[in-house]
């Protein structure tokens, strides 16, 4: 019997957020994205299942629906998933038992939402192409079925790193011309030390990124002069840190993403609580480079940069000073999919 088993990293979005959102990054002339894959995993269960009714089991959720696959078109309680049945699956396919399982925090700026929906949609197609011997789609066709299916469920635009960020793994920068998003894949390996530098700490709020990134996407549409002005400091930072990677300067490429967390405090300060400022007083105190909140703020999952020697003792106060330090480290490899049948 049919069954397959997908997993997905999540990411730690470095420089250039929100420049990933078309066609921000077609407007600016220095432009790029840069993020990190983290091990915090979206996972995908699947099986083929007797009767006529799919089962979807999430775990994260507490939610459990048994449902024909037309009424699962149209299941509200999980909304991206019947989606993307709909876009990977057909109805004289066999019914699936599907189990879903995020370990990240809801709301932690992870891009946990989207990497969940990366794992189901690569599950469903190596599924598909078990059942059927259809040709594989490339991983550029997976990104923009599923980004544009967020976009449809969010009824906004979305940008597309989180998902690269669970396709790839490893450092990703995110080139933007004009024919199309072209991803570079660095291995972790070439930047010694980084595994034992990174601490993620959710500061227990969670946020959503969605209507942050829609105001300054229309700020931005609409000419504002500080916006814009922002945005293309942040794409020089990208496009220099681009030349520190490329040389393998780790602690370059973390200096211009100081400085890109500068700027992103000035354009959205909502992007802070006074729970993210805490854990960054905290984790400063304690001899840590610097902090920054993961995606586009107001609460969420606290990346933090430090010396190896300091790591203990940082990670002893965040947990003390109410932060909740993640079992998550960097992550060379993307997304994994077996299938037996």
């Amino acid at each position: 019997m049919l069954e397959v088993n997908a997993i997905a990293p999540t990411r730690v979005d470095l420089v250039g957020g929100t420049l990933d959102i078309w066609p921000i990054h077609h407007i600016l002339d220095d432009k790029g994205t840069v993020n990190l894959g983290v091990s915090i995993f979206a996972r995908t269960h699947l099986k083929e299942r007797a009767g006529k009714k799919f089962l979807i089991k999430s775990i994260d959720q507490n939610l459990e629906v048994e449902l024909s696959f037309s009424h699962l078109r149209n299941e509200r309680s999980l909304p991206l998933l019947a989606m993307l049945l709909d876009a990977f699956w057909q109805d004289d396919l066999p019914p699936l038992e599907i189990e879903l399982r995020a370990d990240s925090p809801k709301g932690a700026g992870l891009g946990g939402s989207s990497a969940l929906a990366i794992s189901i949609a690569g599950a469903l197609v190596k599924a598909r192409q078990m059942l059927s011997d259809e040709l594989v789609p490339g991983e550029y066709q997976l990104v923009q079925t599923v980004q544009n299916l967020e976009a449809k469920l969010l009824q906004m635009p979305a940008g597309c790193q989180d998902h690269w960020g669970a396709v790839r793994g490893g450092l990703n920068f995110l080139h933007f011309p004009f024919e199309g998003v072209f991803v570079e894949t660095f291995p972790l390996s070439d930047f010694e030390g980084l595994d034992d530098e990174l601490i993620l700490c959710f500061s227990g709020k969670s946020r959503f990124s969605g209507m942050n990134n829609w105001d300054l996407f229309k700020k931005f549409g609409d000419g504002d002069d500080k916006v814009r002005k922002i945005f293309t400091e942040i794409g020089r930072l990208a496009t220099a840190s681009y030349q520190a990677i490329l040389k393998r300067d780790w602690q370059g490429m973390l200096e211009f993403s100081k400085q890109d967390w500068v700027q992103r405090k000035i354009l959205c300060p909502a992007i802070e609580t006074e729970e993210t400022q805490k854990l960054d007083r905290i984790a400063l105190k304690h001899g840590a480079y610097f902090t920054r909140v993961c995606g586009a703020g107001g609460g969420g999952v606290m990346a933090i940069f430090a010396p190896k020697e300091k790591r203990e003792s940082i990670i002893h106060a965040l947990n003390a000073g109410g932060g909740e330090v993640l079992e998550g480290a960097v992550c060379d490899k993307g997304l994994r999919v077996e299938g037996q049948i």
